[in-house]
């Protein structure tokens, strides 16, 4: 599925968009936050655990039109941001690093960030002009199906 049959199937809470997002991009969910966060102090059940929670946020926030997807792959990688972040909270509230860490890997994470050079009208401008097409989709879709 492209990212964006997968806005419109969380926008419409269709359960294959889900299972596609939960098979699909899972593995390499967890497979990331191990790798940021060598240190063992997060367990498989904790990754699963965040894995879940931040499928909760990327709803939430597809549903509030405060996503931004210029291009294809970014919902993974919007997923992942989200999991590094509930992660650090996580691992702060169990005492396990510092504010002043948790301060470190989300820097470093928001330095790399690929989209960091764009201007924020840019990215609003982008984020209006896809959700427009996401929701002209939508539409034709659903009088496609009312036919």
């Amino acid at each position: 599925m492209t990212d964006s049959q997968l806005l419109i199937g969380i926008i419409e809470n269709d359960e294959r968009a889900w299972r596609y997002i939960y098979h699909n991009m899972r593995i390499g969910f967890a497979s990331i936050l191990a790798q940021e966060f060598t240190d063992g102090k997060l367990r498989k059940e904790d990754i699963e655990d965040i894995f879940q929670e931040s499928l909760i946020v990327l709803m939430r926030k597809v549903k509030s039109n405060g996503l931004i997807i210029p291009r294809e792959g970014v919902i993974f990688s919007y997923l992942v941001e989200i999991g590094k972040r509930t992660a650090c909270n996580f691992l702060r509230k169990q005492s396990h690093i510092s504010s002043a860490d948790a301060v470190t890997i989300l820097a470093k994470q928001h330095y790399n960030s690929e989209d960091n050079d764009m201007a924020a009208e840019e990215k609003q401008q982008m984020q209006n002009d896809f959700l427009d097409s996401v929701f002209d989709r939508s539409e034709e879709h659903t009088s496609e199906l009312q036919s």
